[in-house]
């Protein structure tokens, strides 16, 4: 089983970056259908390094803990040598600002062999992956807390 632990600095406060991180889980957990998602692994290569995934996400792992960490799971569509992953999704605070967290673990396929594999390139392509699903979320929450700032400050103006 192999390991991996990403992190972003996100440009949102940690509170807000918290609730965003709670609404979107709540609501793609209340989709009847699981959420299909392409996580690109390189910009520059776009076409080519890219893995489509089935990502489903859980309740909170410790709804008493003030972080609130959320379980995540995602399982590559069409099966192959992509390994299956799980994990939490979590926003922090840090002393460099707010970070959006993502830890969890993996089988590398194939047995031993890919054990081998994993130890060359497959952990560097799970943190690839890894990054690139924290992308499209902080980019969302982001998003999300630059509406609710311009929408605030469109009422305070009108005040």
């Amino acid at each position: 089983m192999t390991h991996v632990c990403e992190r972003m600095v996100i440009g949102c406060p940690y509170a807000a970056a918290r609730d965003y991180l709670r609404e979107r889980i709540q609501r793609a957990m209340a989709q009847t259908q699981p959420q299909i998602v392409r996580l690109t692994l390189s910009k520059r290569l776009e076409s080519i390094v890219h893995k489509d995934v089935e990502l489903r996400y859980g309740e909170a792992i410790d709804p008493l803990r003030f972080d609130e960490p959320w379980a995540v799971h995602w399982s590559p569509l069409g099966g192959g040598l992509h390994p299956e992953f799980d994990g939490e999704i979590v926003v922090r605070l840090d002393r460099l600002g707010t970070l959006l967290e993502l830890c969890g673990h993996y089988v590398p396929p194939l047995g031993a062999p890919g054990a081998v594999i994993d130890l060359i390139a497959g952990s560097r392509i799970a943190g690839l992956t890894a990054r690139a699903l924290l992308r499209r979320i902080a980019v969302k929450i982001e998003d999300m807390y630059s509406a609710s700032s311009m929408a605030d400050s469109a009422n305070r103006n009108r005040a």
